[in-house]
């Protein structure tokens, strides 16, 4: 019953670990599902310019939309407020904490009482 004591230490190392593997998770995920909600909205001007100019003229609207930094895509995130942005590092924080507590830490209890 010991370690289930508020005085058992953390290892802070293992809990900052996997509070920024889920952080990052959570940010690649919500930009995978910026990215497709904006492929989403201009599917018809990309289906328009494969019909009209084959590849190259997709290839070229592509690259207009997503290149560089005056790149359509990018200003449209800055339209974003940063909040929803930082959203995602919240989630993946309480993630972490979660899995630590219940996943890491009850595995090192049990295999503490099997000794």
């Amino acid at each position: 019953m010991r370690p289930f004591l508020p005085q058992h230490g953390y290892d802070f190392r293992v809990l900052l670990k996997w509070v920024v593997i889920y952080a990052l998770a959570a940010i690649v995920l919500i930009l995978l599902l910026i990215v497709g909600e904006f492929v989403a909205s201009e599917s018809d001007d990309y289906w328009e310019e494969f019909n009209a100019y084959g590849m190259k003229g997709l290839l070229d609207e592509l690259s207009w939309d997503f290149g560089g930094k005056d790149s359509r895509f990018i200003t449209s995130i800055s339209y974003i407020p940063l909040l929803v942005l930082l959203i995602p590092m919240g989630a993946g924080g309480i993630l972490g904490v979660i899995h630590y507590i219940f996943i890491r830490r009850r595995r090192s209890i049990i295999a503490m009482i099997e000794l």
